[in-house]
């Protein structure tokens, strides 16, 4: 049995993060006895998975409008390859309006809802890994591409009512809140985003 070195690792060891897949240098730090803390995982590179899932299925219903089109029109094809690349900075945007909005309600709710005056405000660090691993739903749209039901209102729904609830439960735990709270404020979220998506839809002109 191999064991742990100073800082936590083992030697002539790698392992990997079971959220992201990314490589990690140790398992945990040993700070004293009775002292040791799980080591960080690369975050931001689950939101980079959450981000392309969102993209692909934004640019998989696009793709169908271009179905009717001959293949031998190349301004056709070029044009929805290019949108793909669109759809990221859409997807990107609509996940940043989604966070801020949650976390911004969220503090709303840390001053006028919270339960007992003693409960301390989360970090935001804290509340954006939360909020990240609580989208693990996103990971649905790979599935629902390879299937074909990138379309079908019941999976999407489905795969949307996994993220809401998972949601709800992390932002409950997380600011010490009833759920009906943390609901509202997800619904917020939530709402703000597909703002953002009708407004793509409907540009002011």
């Amino acid at each position: 049995m191999s064991t742990m070195n100073k800082t936590g690792s083992m030697p002539d060891s790698k392992f990997r993060c079971i959220h992201c897949g990314h490589s990690a240098p140790e398992l945990c730090k040993r700070y004293n006895a009775v002292i040791i803390k799980l080591a960080n995982c690369a975050y931001w590179k689950l939101a980079f998975f959450y981000v392309i899932c969102d993209a692909y299925v934004m640019w998989t219903r696009e793709k169908t409008l271009y179905e009717d089109a001959s293949s031998k029109e190349e301004p056709y094809f070029y044009a929805i390859e290019w949108d793909f690349y669109i759809m990221c900075i859409k997807a990107l945007v609509e996940t940043m309006v989604y966070f801020l909005t949650v976390i911004a309600c969220g503090e709303l709710v840390f001053r006028f809802c919270r339960q007992s005056p003693g409960i301390e405000r989360p970090r935001l660090k804290t509340v954006a890994n939360g909020l990240l691993l609580a989208s693990v739903g996103k990971f649905l749209a790979v599935p629902a591409i390879v299937w074909g039901q990138s379309n079908n209102l019941i999976y999407v729904a489905l795969a949307r009512l996994v993220i809401v609830v998972s949601s709800v439960q992390a932002f409950s735990v997380m600011w010490e809140v009833r759920s009906s709270i943390a609901l509202v404020t997800v619904g917020s979220g939530f709402l703000a985003q597909a703002l953002v998506r009708l407004l793509w839809s409907h540009p002011f002109s």
